[in-house]
């Protein structure tokens, strides 16, 4: 008999620890002595290297890490923390002031438009402002917007909601965004409760899907293609009843209808659910037949 081999142990690499975070640095508000220091390292840096800060911020901020280790030197603070002081001290497109209502608007429109992994840097780019402020604008202030309604929904905004909804699908924020008087809660609950919900299976219907998955070759209910069971229905069902309503429904069927499901098999799950729904149907079908019978007999004999 043939040796089986064992299966090669799973190599599990240990994440590597950041040595700083082991290192006891300075916390909270910079004081006036550090903050010449760093002006201090950083003017020598630039003589040093001939170089000035707008070309520094014009790169990638992982090419511009040996500026802020020698802007570190003999300040008792963490390197990110030094990295997002010189950002806010140096940086000349974190000194332009407040956002103007037109800046407002363009940003909202470049961040509906835009969706790569350098988004704030590309919208920072073309607004001419840093990727932080964008960023920081985008999350705290542009996502909440001034005023809420909290009153019925009007016209326009029932057709402002449709039109984003045909355009982003479930993405709530992008069609509050573009509502501008809505949250995305407000805009999620709209959606559910104009959803329409397909119509319950009738006893007929719950037989026929029943039949259709007894016959199904597949040992586990994760194994049934559900896309499938409408089109092997024996007529045509209503628009709403997918496969996905379907499944639904046969979830609940089975735990309203068979005790400790979670412990049987797919077959006798749907051993029982056929015994339940199936054989009253069947016998209510012969007392109907029989009925009928009985009718023709008494016919004949008059």
């Amino acid at each position: 008999m043939p040796k089986i081999e064992d299966k090669p142990k799973r190599k599990y690499t240990k994440k590597l620890k950041d040595p700083e975070e082991d290192e006891n640095f300075k916390l909270g508000k910079w004081h006036k002595s550090e903050e010449d220091k760093l002006k201090s390292n950083a003017r020598e840096y630039l003589e040093y290297h001939n170089t000035t800060l707008a070309e520094i911020f014009k790169t990638k901020m992982k090419d511009a890490k040996p500026f802020f280790d020698h802007c570190r030197r003999d300040l008792d603070r963490s390197f990110v923390s030094v990295k997002k002081k010189c950002i806010r001290m140096f940086d000349e497109k974190n000194q332009l002031g407040a956002y103007t209502e037109e800046e407002i608007s363009r940003l909202k429109v470049l961040d509906l438009e835009i969706s790569s992994e350098n988004k704030y840097v590309e919208i920072g780019n073309a607004i001419g402002r840093s990727a932080g402020s964008v960023r920081d604008r985008l999350t705290k202030v542009g996502t909440k917007l001034p005023s809420r309604n909290r009153d019925r929904w009007r016209d326009e905004e029932i057709k402002a909601f449709e039109d984003a909804r045909d355009k982003f699908g479930n993405d709530w924020k992008k069609i509050s965004e573009l509502v501008g008087t809505r949250s995305m809660k407000q805009c999620s609950k709209r959606a559910d409760a104009t959803r329409q919900k397909p119509a319950e299976l009738t006893e007929d219907e719950q037989v026929i899907l029943l039949e259709i998955l007894d016959k199904e070759p597949v040992h586990f209910i994760d194994e049934i293609n559900w896309k499938s069971i409408p089109e092997k229905w024996p007529y045509e069902l209503d628009p709403q009843i997918d496969g996905n309503a379907l499944k639904e429904k046969f979830f609940r069927l089975v735990q309203y209808r068979v005790p400790f499901y979670s412990h049987l098999s797919y077959s006798d799950i749907i051993e029982l659910l056929m015994e339940h729904f199936c054989k009253p149907q069947r016998d209510k079908s012969m007392r109907k037949s029989e009925r009928m019978m009985e009718s023709f007999k008494v016919e004949v004999v008059d």
